[in-house]
């Protein structure tokens, strides 16, 4: 059964690398090099390549970036959708006047996690420190999104996403803290949920 799963997985992988270059287009015509910086759009990239190589640190690496901001998102959207009403703000703009590309695109939000949770059950992780390279890739994408356009707030850099401040700290502090808390209790659940065990 696992090796009748498992072919469908080379096109899964080119439908990820697909949509992270869809969703690069779709950013750079919409906000220029700005609107290509958002972890969403790389994670989709990198996903799809640890797919295709077989490496599934590399899966495991952005959910660990992706997986608790994307539960916001989700609660956000059905909420939305349920009762017509903003809940934290994160996907009013799904409900305006958009472009089909741009829906396909935000659509990956649902459809992400669940794709990349399942390619893990079957590719066993060899490693259990994935958490490194989330790590480098929140630093990087930090300080290329400073350079961006604030109205933008590409990756909540420059404030909060959520309807909430933190004001007693700077917010550099509390963004590095923030994804630091969500990688290391992500890698954690990956680790003790799929594999137990994690050899080296």
């Amino acid at each position: 059964m696992n090796k009748n799963i498992e072919k469908i997985f080379p096109a899964l992988g080119i439908l990820f690398i697909f949509l992270g270059l869809l969703a690069y287009y779709n950013g750079f015509k919409l906000s220029g090099i700005d609107g290509i910086w958002w972890f969403s759009y790389t994670g989709l990239l990198i996903i799809g390549i640890g797919i295709l190589t077989k490496k599934p640190h590399w899966i495991a690496s952005q959910v660990n970036i992706l997986l608790i901001p994307y539960l916001f998102w989700n609660v956000d959207f059905f909420y939305v959708l349920i009762t017509g009403n903003s809940l934290f703000g994160l996907t009013d703009y799904f409900f305006t006047a958009r472009t089909l590309l741009s829906q396909i695109i935000t659509a990956q939000h649902l459809l992400v996690i669940p794709a990349a949770l399942f390619v893990l059950y079957f590719k066993r992780l060899k490693q259990n420190d994935f958490w490194k390279i989330s790590f480098v890739q929140i630093i990087i994408f930090f300080f290329i999104s400073r350079f961006t356009n604030p109205e933008i707030n590409i990756n909540c850099v420059f404030e909060n996403c959520l309807p909430f401040e933190i004001t007693f700290i700077p917010y550099e502090i509390v963004w590095f803290t923030g994804y630091i808390a969500m990688i290391f209790a992500t890698n954690l659940l990956l680790v003790r949920m799929f594999f137990g065990k994690v050899y080296k």
